[in-house]
Formats: structure tokens, C-alpha cells, sequence
């Protein structure tokens, strides 16, 4: 996710240089997400090997309002198969 990261990173900057303000209470803040969170043109295992090379094709709820508060998510972290262990 670290091309999509520099994206978001210079979208929120040209954001903050138009408008002297930041675009939401978390403008900038670098975040993972579990790998249980759909997150567009990205897979979503859920730790199975099936999963794969199925990416999302929209964002989940908490995945939108975090980007609406200003986050830059670089990563999905991975997670125990069926996040049961």
C-alpha cells in the first residue's frame, strides 16, 4: 500500500496548503489495518490462502470514516485464519 500512501500523503498536503486547515482531527496520521478490513483493490484473506488475488472492491465503514479524518493507511497487517487463534 506504499504508492497509494505517498498519494494520500500529497492529497492531504495540497489539502492543508489550500485551505489552512487540516481535513479532519487525524490529517496525516500513518496507520495498518488487519487484514480483516476490505480496503479497496486490496485483498482481504481473513488468513486464508483461497482469499487471495480477490481484491476489495470498496471500502469498508471504518476503513471510510478513518480516511475522512485524515489517515494514510500503509499497510495491512496479517491475521490468524479465520482470526480464531
Amino acid at each position: 500500500m506504499f504508492d497509494d500512501a505517498l498519494e494520500r500523503a500529497r492529497e492531504l498536503d495540497a489539502y492543508l496548503a489550500k485551505h489552512k486547515r487540516p481535513i479532519g482531527p487525524l490529517h496525516g496520521v500513518v496507520m495498518t489495518l488487519k487484514d480483516q478490513f476490505n480496503v479497496k483493490g486490496y485483498d482481504t484473506t481473513l488468513g486464508y490462502v483461497g482469499r487471495t488475488f480477490q481484491p476489495a472492491a470498496d471500502n469498508a465503514l471504518v476503513v471510510r470514516i478513518l480516511k475522512d479524518l485524515g489517515v494514510i493507511f500503509i499497510a495491512k497487517t496479517n491475521l490468524p485464519q479465520s482470526i480464531m487463534w
